[in-house]
């Protein structure tokens, strides 16, 4: 019999991934029903119109094209009414042996052009990891180039620079407890390494000519985290902002490039979300919290939403997710409570998906902690305009989808579920059987979700 994609995966990657799992937490909540604030169904909201005005490239607005990873271990994409997938790879082998050793593609990101592919691709044998590589790959054509490769350093996540220039992929490298960040040339004439920390988080500025990153995590807990600016002009490094950082994973930066948003401590002790320049001058406080927060803009720069975990709560009580225009004096508006795992704005910035754990009930109506292999996850959209949510499919997660829950934040910087124009969205579900399968829904609960492939997770171009 031969070992599925995850199971090879595991013995693959599991010391890239224990790096990344040692630092941040997957809640065990609970969904319940959403408690829904703000305005009401019929009001109109109020959009802020004091943002600054932003300039966008060109991207598709059409339907897209998903690209997904197969069960075979190759990256495939696919249209989203199904059909014909196109393989962009088909060298995987998860059947390895001595003669035959193991060769397996991870992390299909989309270049923001929606027309290349990065992919990551790993070689081992006897279960020990020889070379990882970057290739980049022209979708329509499938003509691709190796932009990187290392015996040393193991990249597990990858973002395009804005202009789809560059790659930067995060690694982790033998005898090393640090995480790398690489900045490799998309056509690879060019790889160096910009920065280093664990864990490690970052954003691209709009102008693709700086990245904002956090390292080390909270100061409460890390005398060495960090905020600051890399420089990539010129390679004048690294800028640290004089802020404490505080319970947050990926700094944001504004979509028009006017300021980013961090979680920083105060000196009183206070945790506060705030916009800031790219100096680290803090411009604005958005909102205090309790917790760990994560957040993400608009597609457009008007608003932004952000969750957050209650310290004193138990794994029953809920999350809240949350909106605020961070160039107004308006109070931030919750949106909603229920434990959200996972959530990604829509492109057109009217609607949230929203992954959530599902109830598990027992004797008595008594909550019953659900297993990995238990595990049931509701989709739900929530519509900014009409102010409610709709839950459109009910699946137990791939492990590869489980992956990305955690770091939600970090792959909303860089990849989507959502088509480009907004109506629909991609999900990776076990059936019964334990089949995987790659299956697309329709963000306005008019259709139900169908199956399009089998594989373990897949992104829509963006």
């Amino acid at each position: 019999m031969k070992p599925s994609h995850a199971q090879w995966k595991y013995n693959f990657r599991w010391f890239a991934l224990a790096l990344l799992m040692a630092a941040a937490s997957l809640s065990c909540a609970f969904a319940e029903s959403l408690v829904l604030g703000g305005v009401g169904a019929n009001e109109t909201p109020q959009v802020p119109t004091a943002a600054p005005t932003l300039q966008t490239g060109a991207r598709q607005t059409g339907e897209g094209s998903i690209a997904y990873l197969g069960l075979d271990g190759n990256v495939y994409t696919i249209v989203p009414a199904g059909g014909q997938p196109q393989a962009i790879t088909d060298d995987a082998n998860l059947d390895a042996s001595e003669d035959s050793p193991l060769a397996l593609y991870e992390s299909p990101t989309w270049s923001p052009d929606g027309r290349r592919l990065a992919i990551l691709k790993y070689a081992a044998v006897g279960g020990e990891p020889v070379t990882a590589s970057l290739l980049v790959v022209e979708a329509g054509s499938g003509v691709s180039i190796e932009a990187f490769s290392s015996r040393e350093h193991f990249p597990f996540y990858l973002s395009w620079s804005p202009d789809g220039q560059y790659v930067t992929l995060l690694s982790n490298s033998r005898g090393s407890s640090s995480l790398f960040l690489h900045l490799v040339d998309s056509d690879g004439e060019a790889d160096r390494i910009l920065h280093t920390g664990q864990p490690f988080y970052w954003d691209w500025s709009p102008d693709g000519r700086r990245i904002i990153v956090h390292t080390g995590g909270s100061r409460a807990q890390n005398q060495a985290a960090a905020l600051g600016v890399l420089e990539l002009a010129n390679r004048a490094g690294f800028n640290a902002f004089d802020l404490n950082p505080s319970d947050f994973q990926s700094p944001a930066w504004a979509p028009h490039g006017e300021g980013v948003i961090l979680a920083v401590e105060a000196a009183g002790g206070e945790q506060n979300l705030v916009l800031a320049s790219a100096e680290g001058k803090i411009l604005r406080n958005l909102a205090e919290f309790d917790g760990a927060i994560a957040f993400a803009w608009s597609p457009r720069g008007e608003s932004l939403a952000y969750s957050i975990q209650d310290p004193f709560a138990s794994q029953l009580e809920a999350k809240s997710l949350n909106l605020v225009s961070p160039f107004t004096d308006e109070a931030a508006e919750e949106l909603f409570r229920g434990p959200v795992l996972a959530w990604f704005w829509s492109p057109d910035g009217q609607k949230i998906a929203c992954f959530m754990l599902v109830n598990s009930m027992g004797k008595g109506g008594d909550r019953v902690a659900q297993t990995r292999e238990q595990l049931r996850m509701g989709l739900f959209v929530y519509d900014l305009r009409l102010r409610r949510s709709q839950q459109l499919a009910l699946f137990r997660p791939t492990e590869s989808f489980l992956e990305v829950v955690p770091f939600f934040d970090q792959y909303q910087r860089s990849s989507t579920f959502w088509s480009p124009d907004s109506r629909r969205l991609v999900f990776a579900a076990q059936e019964t059987s334990g089949v995987e399968g790659i299956y697309v829904v329709a963000a306005d609960g008019s259709q139900a979700p169908v199956k399009i492939a089998e594989g373990v997770i897949a992104f829509w171009s963006r």
